[in-house]
């Protein structure tokens, strides 16, 4: 079962049932190539994250050499990026949006 959210943006499939991950090696996946365009707000402070979440519902808390932040949308061009942090500077959060480079290996 899943929820839809929709803002003035986007349509967000949220699950509302837990993820079951098999037991084993755990798999942690980093940034996508094909989104290198994150919205972020510097903090660290959860109450913050919570706020966040109830314009940017798949938001979450990270960290970079920087110190921590969240980000709260990843989008494969910049003027979707832009549209998502102005919605949220105009709700009073300092958001940004910075182009993450995704190293080959």
């Amino acid at each position: 079962m899943e929820t839809i959210c929709k803002s003035s943006l986007a349509q967000v499939v949220v699950p509302t049932e837990p993820v079951v991950l098999p037991s084993g090696p755990s798999i942690i996946l980093g940034q996508p190539k094909e989104k290198p365009y994150v919205v972020v707000i510097p903090t660290s402070d959860f109450r913050t994250l919570t706020k966040v979440q109830q314009y940017a519902p798949l938001a979450f808390m990270t960290q970079s050499r920087l110190g921590s932040y969240i980000q709260a949308g990843a989008f494969a061009d910049r003027v979707t990026a832009e549209s998502l942090s102005y919605e949220l500077r105009h709700r009073g959060f300092d958001a940004h949006v910075a182009y993450l480079r995704i190293r080959e290996r």
